[in-house]
């Protein structure tokens, strides 16, 4: 359990970072690693502090530029043509040197604050946690981009480590406070509720019939007048009783049939690696995530009409049919245990990382050397 949520909160700015690129031609803030603050005895130096300033510089850049974006759906005009340029932009009223600066002492205060929580609460980093925090981080300094990002500016793998620790260290905290075996557990009960709001659960079969009209060439329209009325068929006989499992290998071999050159091989190899995967459900199960889960899908607000156990062909886009029965997913243990971690952080997770914030806010920093010669003037971006 401890490593889904490792794997959950184990997370770092440099994607929207790499995305969000631009071809600077800066001055980098490369120089000697010296320690600039300490907060509550932990020390700020200025790799870590320049690792926290590329950290909210990515941060102002997704917020400036998920607003822009917005923006332009409110004025119907195209997201994907919005071009903006960060140095001019304001976010809450600052200047991109001035609210990233704001921003970058803010982590360093949570950097400090997570730090000295995990003392005060007697909390132990097993060998296991630090090793999947370790290769975390690794993988990201290696295949991730990290080191293209961080390592210009003069922030070595040690403080990139330190830095990207911050989020792990929460979670660990997090479980050792909600988790089953914690200090306050989250009660089944509650995670059931929180399964049943967020969570749909569907026995499903679907059919892109303009695919299929495609595929099937100058029999296509044909193909795809068939495919859905079977379909419109198997409605009925779900309501009449029959089992999900009889319907979906009579659909499955109904389009093998009709597209009989397809890789049988490549089919018989998919389905021995699933036979390796351990405790598993049907093929035909799906789990259907709401907008506040952690896999937001589009059509729950279309599923969420259906009564348990009730039945309905449900076209979700144009020409794309999804046939779906309905299950109480409250009832079946696999998914409660499956998304614990998931359903715990849905819960409390996010009155819990605002309590560490508003906690950690509250810190002295006490400053041993001027950070003004940090800024995101002389932060030296990959080109691209």
């Amino acid at each position: 359990m401890k490593s889904n949520i490792l794997k959950r909160f184990l997370s770092i700015a440099i994607i929207a970072a790499m995305v969000l690129t631009l071809s600077f031609g800066l001055t980098s803030c490369r120089g000697e690693n010296e320690l600039l603050f300490t907060i509550e005895g932990v020390e700020i130096t200025s790799a870590i502090y320049i690792a926290l300033l590329i950290n909210a510089d990515s941060e102002f850049m997704n917020n400036v530029h998920a607003a822009a974006v917005e923006e332009a759906i409110e004025n119907d005009e195209n997201p994907q043509n919005v071009n903006v340029n960060f140095d001019r932009a304001r976010y809450e009223g600052l200047r991109r040197r001035d609210w990233v600066n704001k921003r970058a002492l803010e982590l360093a205060q949570i950097f400090a604050f997570v730090r000295t929580e995990l003392e005060r609460l007697d909390i132990e980093i097993t060998e296991e946690e630090q090793n999947g925090i370790n290769n975390f981080a690794a993988q990201n300094w290696v295949q991730g981009g990290g080191a293209q990002v961080f390592e210009p500016n003069g922030v070595d793998f040690n403080a990139f480590l330190a830095v990207t620790s911050t989020n792990a260290y929460m979670s660990i905290i997090f479980d050792r406070t909600y988790g089953e075996d914690g200090t306050n557990p989250i009660s089944r009960e509650e995670l059931v509720k929180a399964l049943g709001e967020n969570y749909i659960l569907i026995e499903a079969v679907s059919a892109n019939l303009e695919a299929i009209e495609e595929e099937g060439g100058e029999n296509g329209e044909e193909y795809a007048e068939r495919v859905k009325t079977l379909l419109e068929s198997f409605v009925d006989r779900l309501n009449d009783g029959e089992e999900f499992s009889i319907i979906f290998e009579e659909f499955n071999a109904y389009l093998e049939a009709l597209f009989a050159d397809d890789d049988e091989e490549e089919d018989d190899e998919d389905d021995e690696d699933d036979e390796d995967e351990g405790e598993s459900r049907p093929d035909y199960e799906h789990i259907i995530g709401g907008p506040d889960s952690h896999n937001p899908s589009n059509i729950f607000e279309d599923l969420e009409e259906l009564e348990i156990n009730e039945v309905g062909l449900i076209e979700i886009d144009d020409d794309v049919f999804v046939l779906a029965r309905r299950l109480d997913i409250t009832q079946i243990d696999y998914y409660i245990e499956e998304n614990d971690a998931q359903l715990r952080s849905l819960i409390h997770w996010e009155d819990f990382s605002e309590d560490i914030e508003e906690q950690a806010l509250e810190l002295e920093v006490v400053r041993i050397r001027s950070a003004r010669a940090y800024h995101t003037g002389r932060l030296d971006y990959p080109q691209q």
